[in-house]
């Protein structure tokens, strides 16, 4: 089976029994290689994103607005270094 049908199964028998995918992997790649987050983005954060997402879509000072607003945000989320 190709591995694109193998993920393709994965996911499917994960959304049927509600537990996430199990997917082989391989690949020169490492686990180590993706980034890690720390912890999930949370209620709070997705709604600020809409708002972000909203005023994107408006006229040019909304635009603005939104970016300033993400900025923000990302610098808020961006962890200390």
């Amino acid at each position: 089976m190709p591995a694109a049908a193998t993920t393709a199964a994965a996911f499917a028998r994960a959304i049927r029994t509600g537990s996430p995918p199990r997917i082989a992997r391989s690949g020169p790649w490492s686990a180590n290689t993706a980034p890690r987050i720390e912890s999930t983005p949370t209620v709070e954060i997705y709604m600020e994103l809409q708002a972000v997402e909203d005023l994107l879509t408006g006229n040019e000072s909304e635009k603005r607005e939104g970016l300033d607003k993400l900025h923000q945000l990302v610098r808020r989320l961006r962890p200390a270094r």
